[in-house]
């Protein structure tokens, strides 16, 4: 195993995960070094002159069809010049095709990046999937240096060659010093286990191993503030996790979300296209019919997109490499969760709104753009945006959250539900807890310290004790503040501007408790039948976790959780509000977190809980 302070040579790193030089896939880990924040080390500089001869690139269809495309014809585009990283970049057009020619400034490294689509199609032209192999040949200086079979290429998607990995030069120390990730610990594991399998890179659209139906349910590895398979790498140092995370930060060019200018050469502006969209647009982003299977199945390759589910596979890594393919794949997915839909930007007249409907969509959103706010390049190459644009996105979504924080109604004065009001589900405040946290404790964002302490006064009185909620059932799957006076039914909403929905919604977090364990057996809650109602009266211990597998099995008593992630998810969620300096956040964090080595145990627990091990240091 290797540890966060062991140094490798170069060719024993390749040697340990048996990587060829020239192959995609990726070097092993190397000793962390610090430097300043990455933002100030990215800018336009005065471009180097190419090397002699340069890169060119031959693609060869199965109708016997090809296109050439060559550094030498390219436009020059701009340097990307890193902490670790000098790239030059030029760019060549033709048709649906862009292709991105990047020898490092020291000639050290060549790479070659393709990327299939359009936002604006000519007159007749329609958007399409190429489903056979194709053939993609390199070559440098006139010379072949290396043949890639492309299985399948998405619209408005990519993969890139590369003569060498980048190595990692960074660590956990460093990333928490450069305040880009919070504080994580191994005291936060509560038994958990990482992973002992690595996930290789197979070649362009592989998925990595991410779900494909990025919508389907449940708790998994790469949904979160940061990856499973990072965290364990930044505690572990573990070679299997570097290889999946790598692998996975990869995959972040085979999503079709690489929505790009033609004009600029950038990802779209949505200041420049405020009503653009993945759907519901003006115009709609073109995307071909859906290739299904013979059979109608779902195509096993094709990411299915979705927000709400969206992970950051390339932050991480991109932090840690220096890597300016994974920094445009953490562009690409901030900029999805902005362009998935152009429904709410038009409503409420944001452009830079994230996707407000479901809550964890919008957490995740703006997660990935708060990062971006912060460790963008001011002065960028003409592929990549300026960082002041991020922070245009980011105070879009703070106005967004004023008629929340101004409302009279008792569901945001009492409850401080955000982005929904007709339904709670305490683990997705949650992830919305941790990109808040983190987005104050760095220091980057003291503009959103006074939403955060608002917000998190949804969250502390779960646990707090003082509430009136017994904080014995800490973490509820589901609570609809709203209607549980009497079970309405409700439209889904975001903010409730008026007090029309008081009469149905309790006084205080005490009345919301009396009401809870009735609410859950009501057949109008929508959630899990069971055989034994929530019966708070035979708890006999004040200081002990009731929700856990021995107290209250799944499947018998009404709302049982189905794991211990929930619980989890909010002793994380205290800790980052401990970090961001919310009042009364400590003793409620240190009350949870003393209770979770019963709670994981209660179920056996050895599952993902790395990701989740932020401390409140």
């Amino acid at each position: 195993m290797m540890g966060p302070g062991m140094k490798f040579t170069r060719r024993n790193l390749l040697n340990a995960v048996g990587v060829l030089t020239g192959a995609s896939v990726f070097g092993r880990y190397a000793a962390g070094a610090g430097g300043s924040p990455i933002g100030a080390q990215v800018a336009q500089v005065p471009s180097l002159a190419p090397p002699a001869g340069g890169l060119a690139l031959r693609l060869r269809f199965p109708d016997g069809t090809s296109r050439t495309f060559s550094q030498a014809a390219a436009k020059d585009a701009g340097d990307y010049v890193g902490r670790f990283v000098r790239q030059k970049c030029f760019i060549a057009h033709e048709d649906e095709w862009t292709v991105f020619f990047r020898p490092d400034a020291d000639r050290s490294r060549d790479e070659v990046v393709v990327e299939r689509g359009l936002i604006h199609l000519a007159p007749g032209q329609q958007p399409t999937h190429i489903l056979e192999p194709y053939t993609a040949t390199i070559f440098k200086d006139g010379k072949q240096i290396a043949d890639v079979t492309v299985p399948r290429h998405w619209w408005l998607a990519r993969w890139r060659w590369q003569s060498a990995p980048r190595p990692v030069r960074r660590s956990l120390h460093d990333l928490i010093a450069m305040k880009a990730i919070c504080p994580l610990g191994k005291a936060a594991l509560y038994g958990a286990k990482p992973p002992q399998t690595a996930i290789s890179w197979s070649g362009p659209m592989d998925t990595g191993g991410l779900a494909i139906g990025m919508g389907g349910p449940g708790e998994r590895a790469e949904i979160g503030a940061i990856t499973e398979y990072q965290a364990v790498f930044l505690l572990d140092g573990r070679a299997e996790a570097l290889t999946t995370m790598l692998t996975q930060a990869e995959a972040a060019g085979s999503m079709p979300i690489w929505a790009r200018d033609q004009i600029s050469g950038a990802l779209v502006d949505v200041y420049e296209k405020p009503k653009i969209g993945f759907s519901s647009g003006e115009p709609n982003i073109p995307v071909p019919a859906y290739p299904y299977n013979p059979d109608h199945s779902y195509n096993e390759y094709l990411f299915r997109m979705d927000v709400s589910h969206i992970p950051s596979p390339t932050y991480v890594p991109w932090l840690l490499t220096d890597d300016p393919y994974f920094y445009e794949g953490l562009e690409a997915i901030a900029s999805y969760c902005l362009l998935a839909t152009g429904y709410h930007r038009e409503m409420q007249k944001l452009p830079g709104l994230v996707y407000p409907g479901e809550t964890r969509a919008w957490g995740w959103g703006i997660r990935d753009v708060f990062r971006l706010g912060a460790f963008a390049p001011e002065n960028p190459p003409s592929w990549l945006k300026p960082r002041s644009y991020w922070r245009k996105v980011v105070s879009d979504n703070l106005s967004f959250t004023r008629p929340f924080t101004e409302s009279p109604a008792k569901i945001h004065r009492v409850f401080r539900l955000f982005t929904r009001s007709d339904e709670c589900e305490q683990w997705m405040r949650g992830f919305v807890m941790s990109s808040l946290g983190w987005a104050v404790w760095s220091g980057f964002y003291p503009e959103w310290s006074e939403f955060t302490r608002w917000f998190a006064g949804g969250l502390l009185p779960f646990v707090n004790g003082r509430s009136g909620w017994d904080r014995r059932w800490p973490a509820p799957y589901c609570v609809k503040f709203l209607t549980m006076r009497d079970r309405a039914s409700a439209p889904s909403m975001l903010a409730v501007l008026d007090q029309s929905w008081d009469s149905h919604t309790p006084d205080s977090w005490a009345e919301a408790w009396k009401l809870f364990p009735k609410w859950v057996s009501a057949p109008t809650t929508g959630l899990r039948k069971t055989s034994q109602p929530l019966d708070p009266g035979r708890w006999t211990d004040p200081d002990k976790v009731y929700e856990n597998a021995t107290d209250s099995p799944y499947g018998i008593v009404e709302s049982a959780p189905s794991g211990p992630f929930y619980c989890i998810m909010m002793r994380a969620a205290l800790a980052y509000a401990v970090l961001s300096g919310v009042p009364g956040a400590k003793p409620a964090h240190d009350w949870l977190h003393s209770n979770m080595p019963a709670v994981c145990a209660s179920y056996g627990y050895d599952g993902t809980s790395y990701k989740w091990s932020v401390l409140p240091q």
